[in-house]
């Protein structure tokens, strides 16, 4: 069984959702929401996809693995991520 992802989960992230859930989002400074939630969520998901992307491109090969292999390592993982991120943002949306 998969361990849960909790990067959103922290006091911080509670207190911007809270704010934001009180406020309202239309009330809200836009640089704020930009910088401090919409840029911290951006950020997070590029990370989640980018690391694991850089291993497969840059280990596999060096292991010696055939040129098909890292082709379907590439499709198994991006759809995995993909789905674990989607996932992610939308338990945070409903909780």
């Amino acid at each position: 069984m998969l361990t849960p992802i909790k990067c959103f989960a922290t006091k911080a992230w509670r207190s911007k959702f809270e704010r934001i859930r009180s406020v309202g989002i239309n009330k809200l400074r836009s640089m704020w929401l930009l910088r401090d939630v919409i840029g911290s969520i951006i950020n997070t998901l590029l990370t989640t996809l980018s690391i694991p992307y850089v291993l497969v491109k840059s280990l596999l090969p060096l292991l010696g693995y055939s040129q098909s292999f890292n082709a379907a390592t590439e499709r198994v993982y991006l759809a995995s991520i993909i789905s674990l991120d989607c996932g992610l943002v939308r338990d945070k949306a409903n909780a």
